[in-house]
């Protein structure tokens, strides 16, 4: 026997959730369950009778515990894009007080709380994800809580020691709140790699690389590789290393100012100086850019030094 929560979202605004919204929940177990617990069954029940008519939408949980979710009621929803009315809910209303009212009067309870057996289910859930996430490989499997236990060597997956060891992503690592690329739950240690090594050849340095791996960016770009597998992965890696040496030249500037403005003013510059690489796919002299680019940096360090 396991605990059954079934539940129902009342909205009393113009969005998809918000605290103003009332949550309506029938507890049981599945002995006294007398319907189908299957998405898409429209509920007849006679030791439920506030459960008539209502259809489940969603049904998930485990050997203790089971979560079923009907049909959201989104009649103030409606009412709001009538009336225009997307700011100001109708929670503190009569009108929505009296709705809410007869459901409680139907045997819902209206209760927002989470339920002790639904916490210990998400504790579980959460546990199993992780399990998950370790034997298919990911880098940052651990949970969130747990992970902030970690050493920081958590983190590097498959960056070398050198890379790894950077000053600037020690530290940034060490302040905790780790985002970008490094901090991203879709890492594998082959995409690490892959990414070092494509940087590396482009001859960019490992400070410039921890500027990209730490970036929103880097973040975005790790996002956006999950769901693929790992040759298709690895391909759309190949294809963006000259835009992601670009965007890690732009960041790492020391003009560089935060924002995207700045952003767009760097690439301009760095474009008339022809140290950018090109992101459309086609080639490019190799030799002759890395030549441009040391001449760069050069000339960047005298003037550096000349400020000082």
């Amino acid at each position: 026997m396991n605990t059954v929560l079934i539940s129902k979202h009342v909205v009393c605004g113009f969005h998809s959730s918000s605290s103003n919204d009332v949550w309506l929940k029938v507890l049981t177990n599945t002995e006294d369950v007398d319907f189908e617990l299957k998405k898409g069954v429209r509920i007849k029940s006679e030791k439920f009778p506030a459960l008539n008519g209502e259809t489940i939408e969603d049904v998930s949980g485990d050997e203790l515990f089971t979560s079923v979710y009907v049909t959201i009621d989104e009649k103030f929803s409606n009412k709001a894009l009538l009336e225009r009315n997307f700011l100001n809910g109708y929670s503190d209303t009569s009108e929505f007080k009296e709705h809410v009212g007869i459901y409680a009067q139907k045997g819902w309870r209206i209760e927002n709380e989470t339920i002790p057996e639904q916490k210990a289910f998400w504790e579980r859930e959460e546990q199993r994800t992780a399990e998950k996430m370790k034997a298919e490989g990911y880098v940052l499997w651990q949970r969130y809580e747990d992970l902030k236990k970690e050493p920081i060597t958590v983190y590097q997956g498959g960056f070398s020691d050198e890379l790894f060891n950077n000053s600037y992503l020690q530290e940034y690592i060490s302040r905790g709140g780790v985002f970008g690329w490094i901090g991203n739950f879709s890492r594998k240690a082959y995409l690490d790699e892959a990414i070092e090594a494509g940087l590396k050849k482009r001859n960019l340095s490992e400070e410039k690389i921890a500027t990209w791996l730490t970036s929103s960016d880097g973040r975005h770009f790790a996002d956006g590789l999950e769901g693929f597998e790992k040759e298709e992965q690895l391909q759309k890696v190949e294809e963006n290393l000259n835009r992601i040496f670009n965007i890690a030249l732009i960041y790492s500037s020391t003009f560089h100012k935060g924002t995207y403005d700045s952003t767009c003013e760097i690439r301009k510059d760095y474009e008339a100086q022809g140290i950018l690489l090109p992101e459309d796919g086609s080639t490019y002299d190799a030799e002759g850019h890395f030549k441009l680019l040391e001449a760069f940096f050069k000339a960047m360090n005298i003037k550096k030094k000349g400020e000082e």
